[in-house]
């Protein structure tokens, strides 16, 4: 597995837009081919989060961008000043070229290994950092999160951050 972080954000809700796209590699702005875009994990379990698709096709991505925002309202950070803040965390994980094709299970698995192994969360723990994993392609997956706030020290407990800035790029079992 090879885990790349992306630029950092201030707009979740734009993020899922383009995650939750399906299209052809060059249509509406994508880089590769997206499909069957689908939430496989997140930090309280998937439940009612999946965005419902609409009559055109597209999502709602009301309620969860809403979900992911929800720890920052609540701190107080206003709206302004995240574009300053940039607290909205991307990480691609894709799976090695000659990686057999995993299943959403196994994805959501690696996913939470990724985010446990690079301090925004550990295993299921619902109060730390507020994350899901988007899978649009066989061969990789999309952690977001907003990281500005709670996330988990070494001692277990909830600290003030930014988040980390690199993850560790490992191979699955490296990570065990």
């Amino acid at each position: 597995m090879i885990g790349k972080v992306c630029k950092r954000g201030s707009d979740v809700r734009r993020l899922l837009g383009y995650l939750f796209r399906e299209g052809l590699a060059g249509e509406h702005g994508l880089s590769a081919p997206h499909a069957d875009a689908h939430l496989i994990a997140a930090w309280d379990g998937v439940g009612d989060l999946e965005p419902a698709r609409l009559g055109d096709g597209g999502r709602e991505l009301g309620t969860l961008a809403a979900a992911l925002n929800a720890p920052l309202l609540a701190a107080g950070l206003e709206r302004g000043e995240w574009k300053q803040a940039r607290p909205v965390y991307h990480l691609a994980i894709s799976a090695a070229e000659n990686d057999r094709s995993l299943s959403d299970a196994e994805w959501a698995d690696v996913v939470a290994e990724y985010v446990a192994q690079i301090g925004l969360a550990p295993r299921g723990d619902t109060e730390a950092v507020r994350w899901v994993a988007v899978r649009h392609a066989d061969n990789h997956v999309h952690v977001v999160a907003h990281s500005h706030g709670r996330t988990a020290s070494g001692s277990g407990r909830a600290t003030t951050s930014t988040g980390p800035e690199r993850p560790a790029s490992r191979s699955r079992s490296a990570m065990a």
